[in-house]
């Protein structure tokens, strides 16, 4: 259904916004799949009203970009017509290089930004009558129906749409739908067979004629969601104007079904961690076509219960703390701070932010009242709104479902105290502070009276360390170096006290999960935790309390570890304090908590800081200080502590700094040319902990998305052979260990040293060690220079 052919114009940018005098015989849309047919007028008029608002004539706003559309489209259809039988894909990046010219490339960007615009021209003619804006967007899709794929990706060596996909094909749906009326049935013919073509037939024979490709990119998440729901509203724009759509729509309509029943999960479990991030995403997309099912079909799939779970997400996430000070968690909270509640995330966890979501949210609380999601809004009441992947068309569910939202006029809290889905719980004694507030999810989060009493390293899910059980709130294995997911087998709840038990189980890690990670249940003969929580009737004088109860069992003997994490940066520490052998205090500013073992009666304690950032992001400092309790009492070490020398490093300088001998590198950043590394003999106590201390100092080095370098340490048999080696660790980044990493990386440069920690096992046989010190090879936005030094 490829439409070719030369593209002309004949408008002049106009713009002008409606009135009521002119508010008669204004178009109506084809399908109605935003604004129902028969309430077009209704919902113009209430429009009318709301004319400045942001989403109308702010830097995106609907108003603004129809206009530059229309005042760029003429230069940008001349400069674009001639590479349109080369271009292949309306993202230029998707466009090969060598394989495609830089000036094609570059014009399939251009056009793609016009492609994006389209949406908001057709809401334009909707809104004012323009013609002007209709026969721009019929240009602009006329152009883009001659490049044969709209937002396509190599998806596991099989090209799919992908992400821009979804914007294109809901775009173009919008304008067809908006534009119907101002469009020649010849032009009304070739857009809707575009748009068949590109956005919908396309996807519908992925989906349906090839089951295996068609599942996996169902199961993408915020791809699939995403694609999907772009196809099923292309779909219902499409109608009956084309015969073979109806085969198309039937099918869709199915598959979509499925995909809300099966991948959203009790409470959203199943969607994507991170609010405004890829949950926010698949949530507004999926639902964006249950909206405009409902308009345009009557078929109102909003009531389905997977999307009413979906609404408890941020509820069971919601902290009793207020969000963290700047984004930075800096310093304290202030003690009695009574504010909003802050929202932190699962696997990873973060610290509590300021969350916010789509668009879709308005329009759910309108719908329901009386769900959680009125009580989320009421918190962010016409505030911030997530893209949430609908570049070109996010402002017109803004205007449509959130500027049109009356004021609420009484919002409760939800009165749940406990829920459970499969995965995670949450336990409370209230909502806000000075509540306590415990979330659980294989990992654990804890807050309470104004503080942060538990919270892990936070880091990104393109940064898994969180799999790992030295960066988990839970129990540690010798020998087993990831935290493996655990599946709540049963639940308890009553006014006095709440109840899980759980057990390790298959992995839910969303993003990356390691192959180790994946299968790490399997290293356990047994493995179950119950979390008791006791509430208490007067807080102020009895103490809320939880007990954990970790069972674990073993073909062999292996140490069992109890990891407790509390944040500790600069201006905001936490800090540990043994009281007995089974008694340990956490003290954060505002608060602290007990951590007492019942059994065994003794314990062995470690301290380590370990990488870690406030929000979920790229920043590696080591910001959360890890308490490793380990079961029973250690023998003390025949051996004396062991201090390395500085000297022992090869490539670097041997200086002097106030009183201490130093290694100083200079322009590290090549590691190709320079890898400095030392070997020395080191005989090890077998099955003896030993801790692994430098100390560090930096200048001009600063690294995002990386840490600024490691320094990888190997453990020798007499013979030279490898006993243990950090390099065993699945990526370059992960953790190990053997495996030291810059304490802030993310700091240009500190004047005073700054320690980084290791703990291990001896393994039997260790003659020597030898060291690496490997400098980021990359990083987010930032790198080392020739300028970048680091002494050790």
């Amino acid at each position: 259904m490829v439409r070719r052919g030369t593209i002309c114009s004949l408008f002049i940018a106009g713009g002008l916004l409606w009135s009521a005098a002119v508010a008669q015989n204004l178009p109506a849309p084809k399908e109605g799949l935003l604004v129902r047919k028969a309430d077009a007028d209704q919902v113009r008029e209430k429009l009318r009203l709301l004319q400045e608002e942001p989403a109308m004539v702010g830097k995106s706003g609907i108003r603004t970009v129809a206009d530059r559309a229309l005042s760029q489209w003429p230069e940008v259809k001349e400069a674009v017509q001639p590479y349109l039988s080369e271009v292949l894909d309306l993202e230029a990046d998707r466009n090969p290089p060598g394989i495609v010219s830089d000036a094609a490339r570059e014009a399939a960007g251009r056009l793609g930004e016009m492609v994006d615009a389209t949406a908001k021209l057709g809401f334009m003619y909707y809104l004012t009558g323009e013609r002007t804006y209709a026969e721009a967007a019929y240009e602009i899709i006329a152009a883009a129906g001659q490049v044969p794929r709209w937002g396509w990706y190599n998806w596991d060596g099989v090209n799919v749409p992908q992400i821009p996909f979804g914007m294109y094909t809901r775009n173009v749906a919008l304008a067809v739908d908006f534009c119907w009326e101002a469009w020649s049935p010849q032009q009304q013919r070739a857009a809707v067979e575009i748009l068949a073509e590109k956005g919908v037939e396309h996807y519908w024979r992925l989906v349906s004629l090839s089951p295996f490709m068609g599942l996996h990119h169902l199961r993408s998440k915020n791809q699939g969601s995403n694609v999907l729901g772009a196809a099923v509203i292309a779909s219902i724009a499409v109608g009956e104007s084309v015969p073979e759509n109806r085969v198309w729509f039937d099918s869709l309509l199915q598959t979509y079904v499925w995909i809300i029943a099966h991948d959203i999960g009790w409470a959203g479990a199943n969607l994507e961690s991170g609010l405004p991030g890829y949950w926010s995403v698949s949530m507004q997309n999926l639902y964006t076509a249950a909206a405009c099912l409902n308009n345009a079909c009557s078929i109102d799939l909003r009531v389905h219960p997977a999307i009413a779970e979906a609404a408890w997400y941020p509820i069971m996430k919601e902290a009793t703390v207020p969000p963290h000070a700047h984004g930075h968690f800096d310093r304290p909270y202030p003690k009695n701070e009574v504010g909003l509640s802050g929202t932190m995330e699962h696997k990873p966890i973060e610290l509590p932010s300021a969350s916010y979501g789509g668009s879709w949210w308005y329009d759910y609380a309108t719908q329901f009242p009386d769900s959680p999601a009125t009580y989320f809004i009421s918190k962010n009441f016409k505030g911030r709104i997530a893209n949430a992947h609908q570049e070109g068309h996010s402002e017109l569910m803004d205007m449509l479902w959130v500027r049109t939202m009356g004021d609420l006029k009484s919002v409760s809290r939800p009165t749940a105290l406990f829920k459970a889905t499969d995965r995670e719980a949450m336990f409370r004694s209230g909502y806000g502070s000075p509540h306590t507030f415990l979330s659980f999810n294989g990992d654990v989060f804890l807050s309470a009276r104004n503080e942060v009493l538990c919270c892990t390293s936070g880091l990104a899910w393109h940064f898994p360390w969180h799999q790992y059980a030295v960066t988990e709130s839970t129990l540690e294995t010798e020998g087993e170096a990831f935290s493996p997911s655990m599946v709540i087998t049963d639940s308890f709840d009553s006014d006095f006290a709440s109840i899980v038990s759980a057990e390790s189980g298959s992995s839910n890690v969303k993003y990356y999960p390691r192959p180790g990670q994946v299968n790490s249940h399997r290293g356990y003969r047994q493995r179950t935790r119950q979390i008791g929580y006791v509430r208490s009737p007067d807080r102020d004088l009895v103490y809320d309390y939880f007990l954990f109860v970790d069972y674990v069992e073993h073909d062999s003997e292996r140490w069992h570890a109890f990891n407790w994490h509390i944040w500790s940066s600069p201006g905001n520490e936490g800090r540990y304090e043994v009281l007995r052998p089974n008694l340990v205090l956490a003290r954060r500013p505002n608060a602290a908590v007990l951590l007492a073992t019942l059994s065994p009666e003794a314990m062995t304690y470690e301290q380590q800081a370990i990488p870690s950032q406030p929000t979920v992001a790229y920043v590696f400092d080591h910001n959360a200080r890890l308490l490793r309790a380990i079961a029973g009492a250690a023998t003390p070490p025949r051996s004396q502590p062991i201090s390395l020398p500085a000297r022992l490093w090869r490539g670097g300088k041997v200086v002097r700094v106030e009183g201490r001998d130093a290694i100083e590198f200079v322009d590290f950043s090549r590691p190709k040319q320079k890898q400095p590394t030392f070997k020395t003999d080191l005989q090890l106590e077998p099955g003896c902990r030993y801790r692994v201390s430098v100390r560090t100092r930096k200048e001009d080095s600063r690294i995002y998305e990386n840490f600024s370098w490691t320094v990888n340490l190997k453990l020798l048999d007499t013979e030279g052979n490898t006993l243990m080696a950090a390099a065993a660790a699945y990526s370059p980044r992960d953790p190990h260990p053997l495996k030291l990493t810059s304490p802030a990386s993310n700091v240009t440069g500190y004047s005073d040293w700054k320690e980084t920690t290791t703990h291990f096992t001896a393994p039997p046989g260790v003659a020597a060690v030898e060291a690496m010190l490997l400098p980021a090879t990359y990083g987010h936005g930032t790198a080392l220079k020739e300028t970048s030094r680091v002494w050790l």
